[in-house]
């Protein structure tokens, strides 16, 4: 018989090892209760996409991050998830700073300290993420025209064109 001792230890050593696995992942991925859908856990590639700190998702819920005409159908599909599955449908997440990039998502039910849990995998869709950065680019230059001079719109407008490029053009 195992002592309580060693079996802490065990429970320790696979929730270290879970963290290592899941946290450096290099697709974004996030854990969530399947009664509540509040987040459990979240690795770093996810924090990367959407602009957000591992503390903001303490607070944050599915529909901080999806468009809210994609909730009623993604929270059909989560409680539908019993097994892993990749569901081809198209879905959108919403970046801190509002952009939304088009992905799909894989589920799997998994036992995460004792909740029943979804562990979810992103899949970026690379051939509409440029599109989906750029229709918001545009977006919020044209807001951002209404109230502001011609010399401060040029600026925002080359401020976007950095964000986009990855360059400091400006």
């Amino acid at each position: 018989k195992r002592s309580p001792l060693k079996d802490r230890i065990s429970k320790d050593r696979d929730r270290i090892e879970f963290q290592r696995l899941f946290g450096d992942h290099p697709a974004p991925v996030w854990v969530h209760n399947r009664e509540t859908f509040a987040f459990l856990a979240v690795n770093h590639a996810l924090n990367s996409l959407l602009g957000y700190s591992p503390s903001d998702f303490e607070k944050l819920t599915l529909e901080d991050i999806f468009p809210a005409e994609e909730i009623p159908p993604l929270y059909a599909d989560l409680k539908q998830a019993r097994h892993i599955g990749h569901y081809p449908r198209e879905w959108h997440l919403r970046t801190k700073n509002g952009d939304l990039i088009s992905i799909n998502l894989t589920f799997n039910s998994i036992n995460h300290d004792g909740h029943v849990a979804s562990l979810v995998v992103v899949h970026v869709r690379q051939d509409q993420t440029m599109e989906s950065r750029i229709f918001g680019a545009r977006l919020r230059i044209s807001e951002f025209a209404h109230s502001h001079s011609l010399d401060d719109l040029l600026q925002k407008t080359l401020d976007e064109a950095e964000l986009l490029t990855q360059s400091n053009i400006g």
